[in-house]
């Protein structure tokens, strides 16, 4: 009969070991006990950012929804439903540089936008700012950004208009 009860004893003592274990690993995950370096946060920023610039030029605006501050959604997507085909054709860009702060992970990532199609050419320096908030990435300055791009996209019409006065 003592052993039976040494048995209990042991398997009680390994439950509650266990599921004190498991709750610590639990409240680590829940608390923001997040283990990532600093260089991971960059580089998931670069991607991140990579992959909005690349819907933007797209302008597929569903793909960056929540990506996007709600207060700026609809400014965004309008935006990006105005923009050329053209534009969407012949845009190119290059991913220049990024910063990713040590403390917040807030990242300044810079593109440069290039259009090509003939003689037309049009281009622009964007700086995208993503920030953390609750565990997922918000870019900062969503309107900037697509009005450098729509500033780009007025030039690349002007040009291609000249280039097709030139043609006839």
């Amino acid at each position: 009969m003592n052993t039976s009860k040494t048995i209990k004893k042991i398997c009680a003592i390994s439950l509650i070991l266990s599921i004190l274990l498991s709750m610590c690993g639990c409240s680590a995950a829940l608390f923001g006990g997040d283990d990532r370096t600093l260089e991971e946060y960059a580089q998931e920023a670069k991607d991140v950012s990579t992959s909005i610039m690349q819907n933007i030029i797209r302008g597929n605006f569903a793909n960056i929804k929540r990506y996007i501050r709600s207060s700026e959604e609809d400014e965004v997507e309008q935006m990006l439903v105005n923009m050329e085909d053209d534009l969407r054709k012949y845009a190119k860009f290059t991913l220049l540089s990024s910063y990713t702060d040590p403390k917040s992970y807030a990242t300044d990532v810079e593109f440069n936008v290039t259009l090509v199609y003939g003689e037309a050419h049009a281009s622009v320096l964007c700086c995208m700012r993503l920030k953390r908030s609750g565990g997922k990435w918000i870019v900062e300055n969503g309107i900037p950004i697509t009005t450098d791009l729509q500033t780009v996209n007025a030039n690349f019409q002007e040009e291609l208009k000249k280039e097709n006065e030139k043609k006839n």
